[in-house]
């Protein structure tokens, strides 16, 4: 039997906490996805050591559960290190096919720095690190190899290697290997087919096929038997007789996926992402200022939003009061900084927030911040409540939703603390920040946000560990439940924002927490509250989600695009791209001219598909903070049936100032020849 079977290569365990801190840097929301998610966690973490349920001998294990996706949208350089010209050509050809459906993108160099370096070594097999552990292997080094493509190798083959090994350098772990791939497997026959075909002994079977990343006990997405991150299965590898065929190309599964960890421009005037001080600093560093930088996805804004924090992860020590106060300290139209700050003796070994951008001077959706500081107070707080006015008032009553940044308790005693609204009227409402029983909280702040009841593609609501356990099951570390979006079905899956808003945690251990989703679908989500060690979380949490589609609040309007012949007139419209909202600059217009990026080739039509994606990714990123109007006419380079043709770009001066190019659209050359449309 010669069938080829590739290896998922593995970080070194000393590599483990510094793989996280890596891909933290690189992309900040790998935090926010649950370790529930069909991903490989960071670092030299096998399968079989990976803990779904952590335990005192394993207390950080839930830690290392962050993606390892790299920042959307981002450009990978990618050199090939061997192989012949017509083999190089293949590699590029079916790598790319990532980049129709994830918002990123491969440049290929003949030298210099990159961040995946791909072999091609014979004997060694086919392999890759899996998404940013390739940036701690030596810059020398492939991290990833093919060992079996050659020039007399199939298109099938190459299809089927090479989108697999750049979908492990994406970040994309075996199908077989995730939680819910129940396959019976006939072991003996496993272990001798990869003996003979592989050489892999039964520990690396064990590691690259039949351990789960996972417990059974955790639910994920569904198996899928025609993913191109599943091997070939034969029949006779199994004892009831399952198979799975050699899949080349992307299953629907597969660009769902994809598309979900790699999303396009966001066009809503709402954002969010998280931020955790394990991005800057390891887990066993405890310092008192956490400050990061935050970049905001597309093109600069044209007004500075608002951006509101909530806590969704901590890990204090239990000998010193809990003190956090989460800061944003700049925010520009290009990102934020943002500073998880503790004080005194707190140890704070790890904290993090979700934020939420809100557009500037925005009448529907509106937000603030409430903190119970008091220089001259002496004692701890009960119950306090402040009546909060909107900048511009609604026409009925809004939703409110309310959530903690901001604390300080006292050790010693159970972390009690909840913050809510109540009496929401057109033009204000009130806020509730409670504390109860024996707790002593000092301070607390509060971040609030709200939106029109009756706005459509966005909805709220709360989930709470008391939805699936009692409050006896304190030791219980892992709680979660698929929930419904009330009264919203979205057109396409939704993003989401969840924060803290009422706790109640165990004094005689470390205060640890961590919120995150998993499942997200048009109706619904599967939300997780879990803790980890022996953190008790007593009457447990209780979480604030708000959720809203990519294009909530944006006017269904076209952006036109066209094809044009050199030195002819236009000839046809060449693709819808999504709505933008509209307003009038004026007649002046003025013209661009992007060059196409070395190692494009011009016959590719997927150039076209290509520039017009950009150029369309950053029209719509434009459109979150104002409004406009203008038609683009995009130059580049490609071939058609009616011939050889270039795209324009038109546009109003005072906007070509400001624009901001990726890479591979440069900037535009002096005394460029520019063609007219008729």
């Amino acid at each position: 039997m010669s069938i080829h079977f590739c290896a998922q290569a593995f970080l070194p365990v000393e590599k483990a906490w510094e793989a996280v801190e890596v891909a933290l840097k690189e992309n900040p929301n790998n935090a926010g996805y649950s370790f529930s998610d069909p991903l490989s966690p960071a670092g030299g973490i096998t399968p079989a050591a990976a803990l779904a349920t952590p335990t005192p001998d394993a207390p950080l294990a839930i830690g290392l559960y962050v993606r390892k996706m790299w920042l959307p949208g981002r450009t990978l350089r990618c050199r090939l290190m061997g192989g012949t010209p017509y083999v190089q050509s293949k590699v590029r050809q079916y790598a790319t096919v990532w980049e129709q459906y994830a918002n990123i993108h491969f440049e290929f160099v003949d030298d210099g720095p990159a961040d995946i370096r791909v072999g091609f070594l014979f004997g060694l097999g086919s392999w890759s690190y899996v998404g940013t552990d390739a940036l701690l292997r030596p810059a020398d080094e492939p991290t990833m190899n093919f060992g079996w493509l050659f020039d007399i190798t199939l298109d099938e083959e190459f299809s089927r290697t090479v989108v697999h090994e750049f979908g492990h350098a994406l970040g994309c772990i075996h199908e077989h290997q995730q939680p819910n791939a129940s396959i019976q497997w006939n072991k003996p026959v496993v272990y001798d087919a990869y003996w003979r075909s592989q050489h892999w002994p039964p520990a690396q079977v064990d590691a690259q096929v039949f351990d789960h990343y996972n417990a059974t006990d955790v639910t994920s997405s569904v198996f899928d038997s025609h993913s191109i991150m599943e091997y070939e299965i034969p029949a006779e590898f199994t004892l009831n007789g399952f198979s799975a065929p050699s899949n080349t190309r992307l299953s629907a599964t597969d660009i769902a996926f994809i598309t979900g960890m790699y999303p396009g421009v966001n066009v809503s005037p709402l954002d969010t992402g998280v931020f955790n001080s394990m991005g800057v600093r390891p887990w066993d560093a405890p310092t008192l200022d956490n400050r990061g930088t935050i970049r905001f996805s597309g093109a600069p804004l044209q007004a500075i939003p608002q951006i509101l924090v909530g806590l969704n992860w901590f890990d204090f020590g239990y000998r010193t009061n809990v003190r956090i106060r989460s800061l944003v300290e700049q925010v520009t139209k290009e990102g934020c900084t943002i500073n998880l700050q503790s004080w005194a003796d707190t140890v704070n070994y790890s904290t993090g927030v979700s934020w939420l951008q809100l557009p500037a001077n925005n009448q529907d959706f509106q937000g603030g911040t409430f903190d119970t500081t008091d220089p001259s107070r002496t004692t701890a707080l009960g119950q306090v409540t402040r009546k909060i006015d909107f900048a511009h008032a609604y026409a009925s009553p809004p939703t409110v939703v309310v959530f903690l940044a901001s604390l300080d308790a006292e050790k010693g005693r159970n972390i009690r603390a909840k913050v809510y609204a109540t009496d929401v009227q057109n033009d204000s409402f009130i806020v509730h920040v409670d504390s109860r029983s024996d707790t002593l909280l000092w301070n607390a702040g509060i971040a609030w946000f709200a939106y029109p009841t009756n706005k459509k593609g966005i909805s709220s609501g709360t989930c709470s560990t008391s939805e699936v356990r009692s409050w006896e099951q304190a030791s219980r570390l892992t709680n979660s439940k698929q929930t419904t979006f009330p009264n919203q079905t979205f057109d396409k899956t939704p993003r989401i924002f969840m924060a803290v808003n009422e706790l109640d945690m165990g004094y005689r251990t470390n205060a640890r927490i961590r919120l995150s989703s998993s499942n997200v679908t048009k109706t619904g989500m599967e939300w997780h509250i879990d803790a980890w060690g022996d953190t008790e979380m007593t009457n447990g949490l209780r979480i604030v989600r708000v959720v809203w589609a990519h294009e909530v609040n944006q006017e269904a309007t076209s952006l036109r695009v066209y094809m044009v012949r050199v030195g002819m007139p236009v000839q046809d419209t060449y693709a819808q791209l999504p709505p933008v909202r509209r307003k009038k600059y004026g007649t002046e217009t003025s013209s661009v001219r992007f060059p196409v990026a070395r190692g494009w080739n011009p016959t590719d039509k997927s150039c076209h598909r290509s520039l017009v994606k950009h150029l369309g990714d950053w029209q719509r990123s434009r459109a979150q903070a104002r409004s406009s109007s203008y038609e683009i006419l995009i130059r580049g380079c490609g071939v058609s049936r009616g011939g050889y043709y270039c795209f324009y770009l038109l546009i109003p001066c005072s906007v070509i100032s400001e624009l901001v190019l990726d890479p591979i659209l440069r900037p535009p050359e002096p005394n460029t020849m520019n063609f007219e449309p008729q």
